[in-house]
């Protein structure tokens, strides 16, 4: 559903996500105060400044989203086309990569960023942010999850790991062989 999305749409459910981000300001700044308060000591220094999400940062965050949408749609760009001696002319064109996979620690503006980026390039994304940050990350995504609904795409669309526990990591990186 997402790669066939088109560019009115992904930027309709990135504005909705935005203007939901900012609704729901004080929703994320609550779990971000339970991701600060549950914040080890011995990580405190290093990663509160990181972690800590303020109206300012929330409306940058929004800010972001919207620029993301105000992009020009990556999608079926032609990048070069040439004819060969038989007459068949070929086209090198830009496609989604299909299912990405972004993990990253204790930045909750990244879950954002990454949902907008791979949504608007036409590609899933599962987010996977450090536990540090769950709370603040869950409630983010919720704005996500709730404009991709709005606008009737797949929730799978755009994804978030519900666990804190590093086992999903180590799940999410196994290599099988098929």
């Amino acid at each position: 559903a997402l790669s066939l999305a088109s560019s009115e749409l992904k930027n309709e459910v990135l504005i909705k996500a935005a203007d939901n981000l900012i609704a729901d300001t004080d929703k994320i700044l609550k779990a971000n105060a339970e991701d600060i308060k549950n914040l080890s000591p011995e990580k405190a220094h290093a990663f509160k400044d990181r972690l800590l999400l303020n109206e300012e940062r929330i409306k940058a965050m929004a800010e972001g989203v919207r620029k993301v949408a105000s992009l020009p749609d990556p999608v079926g760009r032609v990048l070069a086309s040439w004819r060969v001696p038989s007459g068949l002319e070929i086209s090198r064109v830009t496609i989604p990569l299909g299912v990405l996979c972004v993990i990253f620690e204790a930045r909750p503006n990244v879950c954002a960023d990454a949902a907008a980026l791979c949504f608007k390039a036409g590609s899933s994304v599962i987010l996977r942010g450090g536990g540090d940050s769950f709370n603040s990350c869950l409630a983010i995504y919720d704005c996500f999850k709730k404009a991709l609904e709005e606008c009737s795409l797949p929730q799978g669309c755009i994804n978030l790991v519900p666990s804190k526990d590093h086992e999903a990591v180590d799940i999410l990186l196994k290599q099988e062989d098929y």
